[in-house]
């Protein structure tokens, strides 16, 4: 059985996105749950780039426009759950309606890098300089419900580890804090700025050089 032959889709790239064509299906196997389709994949969610960062495009599609790879089965692909994972509202990323409570990305561990690095690099900007924000990353072990469905008798909660995209602003900073307990929901936090992930310095010109990534990885957008 595949619990997931109908919610897995591929990264498509849009005609009005860039001049690419649309990618194939990624092929994620026969496998029925998170936990089990783990063992190849890594996943993610860029929610607060998209809800919160002024990002008018899909990170993961922009991704696969700048580092392609012409094997479908290391495409990324977008994975709405029939459970949701985190306390977010739904947002429009590209056009798209997204709900952003169910939705992960998914790709191959081969490729998760690459990925990773790339969103971590971006770097999104005000024109009038007014606003500058950048990512951050890190891991957090969220239930998996489809594991739970298919256990009849659970010893321990089953989980699959999902690596965030925090976002460092000028203004704040935003995570996903975990749950208060093992099936709870992931919420939305907002701190002061940090200063270790501080975006850019009033005086700086150009792209930001402060905090994780160096220059020569970061993106404007």
């Amino acid at each position: 059985m595949d619990k997931f032959a109908d919610t897995v889709k591929p990264v498509t790239i849009q005609p009005d996105q860039v001049s690419s064509p649309t990618r194939e299906q990624p092929q994620v196997g026969t496998a029925d749950t998170l936990t089990k389709l783990a063992r190849e994949y890594e996943f993610f969610t860029p929610a607060l780039i998209c809800l919160l960062g002024r990002f008018d495009r899909d990170p993961v599609v922009e991704f696969n426009h700048h580092m392609p790879d012409p094997d479908a089965a290391l495409q990324p692909f977008e994975l709405d759950l029939d459970k949701p994972l985190f306390d977010l509202p739904p947002g429009l990323l590209a056009g798209r309606a997204v709900q952003w409570s169910r939705r992960l990305y998914g790709i191959h561990r081969e490729r998760w890098p690459d990925c990773r690095d790339f969103i971590s690099g971006i770097t999104m900007m005000a024109a009038d300089r007014s606003f500058w924000a950048r990512p951050c990353f890190y891991e957090l072990a969220l239930p998996d419900h489809s594991a739970i469905a298919d256990t009849p008798l659970l010893t321990k909660i089953p989980t699959v580890t999902v690596t965030v995209f925090g976002l460092s602003t000028n203004a704040a900073f935003f995570w996903l804090a975990p749950a208060a307990h093992a099936l709870g929901l992931v919420t939305l936090k907002q701190e002061a700025p940090r200063l270790d992930l501080q975006p850019f310095r009033a005086s700086s010109f150009g792209l930001p050089t402060t905090g994780g990534n160096t220059q020569e990885n970061q993106r404007a957008f």
